[in-house]
């Protein structure tokens, strides 16, 4: 599937964010309101999904680069600029993304009790 998905834009109106398939796996993509040019922000595996955190200066998406659909989660600056790893991949653990509750806070289901 060639077309933009699950397309979300920043609160400040300046950014969209979406999922794009065009070599098979699909990668987070951001695109200035103003329509300047297209950035890929994740290469690899592909990315499950993402979220703008409620004050949309931030994103987390989840990866599944070992494609043992054991996801990693990441947090990553509007700009792109810096990425931060929430929660690693674990062996025989499997997660399923939910939300972002707050600036602070995800929510996920997993086989495995977190703390």
């Amino acid at each position: 599937n060639n077309s933009a998905q699950d397309d979300q834009i920043s609160n400040n109106g300046q950014q969209t964010a979406f999922q794009w398939q065009i070599t098979g796996n699909p990668q987070l993509r951001i695109m200035p309101s103003q329509g300047a040019q297209l950035k890929q922000w994740t290469f690899g595996n592909g990315i499950f999904t993402f979220r703008w955190v409620p004050d949309r200066q931030f994103l987390v998406y989840d990866v599944n680069n070992d494609k043992n659909v054991q996801e990693t989660y990441f947090h990553t600056t509007a700009d792109g600029g810096k990425e931060t790893l929430l929660i690693a991949a674990k062996a025989k653990v499997f997660r399923r993304f939910g939300d972002c509750i707050n600036n602070d806070n995800i929510v996920f289901t997993s086989t495995k009790k977190q703390v």
